[in-house]
């Protein structure tokens, strides 16, 4: 009867000390999920967060004459008021600006980069080793615009079709809390095509 007594003695610890050990690896298991969740949470925030309150240095809101002075490339053209174009090789960018009738100078509302016909995957990745994954996309027939999102920028990679495959020829960063500031924005940037797949980005 002692032996037996013993023996369930022993088979019951060996139960315990095996629930217990499978409540202490499951609870490793949590916390090693959890510290994988974190750590996906802050590349996502360094992700969002290395997409510029602006165009490179400048920041939304900036003044022409300070855009101005540090225009990408060499000016090309600038009414002094509303845009800037400066060119870089085959590259050309348009400053916009939000001007309004009672100030002398506009603010920077968006820039517009155009280049040769470049393949889509090949831009597609350059914007991705920067920002990180696009946060939205609206491709039909390899026809439309692919975005990067942010609290204050919103970054767009427009595509065309050609010989029935996906290339882009420009990108758009703009301003969002400057194009809140204007009723007709978008119409000032966008037109009406544009406007629908942006709309679509941004369900």
């Amino acid at each position: 009867m002692k032996k037996f007594v013993v023996i369930i003695s022993i088979f019951l610890s060996a139960i315990i000390i095996n629930i217990s050990y499978s409540q202490t690896k499951e609870k490793e298991k949590e916390k090693d999920s959890k510290a994988v969740k974190d750590e996906s949470r802050e590349k996502d925030k360094k992700v969002s967060g290395s997409i510029p309150d602006g165009y490179g240095a400048i920041k939304w809101g900036s003044l022409l004459s300070d855009v101005k002075k540090g225009i990408t490339g060499k000016l090309s053209y600038s009414d002094d008021r509303q845009v800037i174009i400066s060119k870089d090789g085959d590259l050309e960018y348009r400053y916009g600006f939000f001007h309004e009738s009672t100030k002398p100078e506009g603010k920077f509302l968006y820039l517009s980069m155009t280049f040769p016909y470049l393949s889509l995957d090949d831009v597609k990745n350059k914007l991705e080793s920067k920002f990180g994954k696009a946060t939205s996309e609206v491709i039909t027939n390899n026809q439309g615009a692919m975005a990067w999102d942010s609290e204050k920028t919103l970054i767009i990679l427009w595509v065309d079709r050609y010989e029935n495959k996906p290339y882009s020829r420009r990108i758009t960063y703009l301003g969002k809390e400057i194009a809140r500031e204007l009723n007709d924005a978008q119409k000032k940037v966008f037109n009406k095509t544009e406007i629908e797949i942006i709309n679509k980005l941004n369900p």
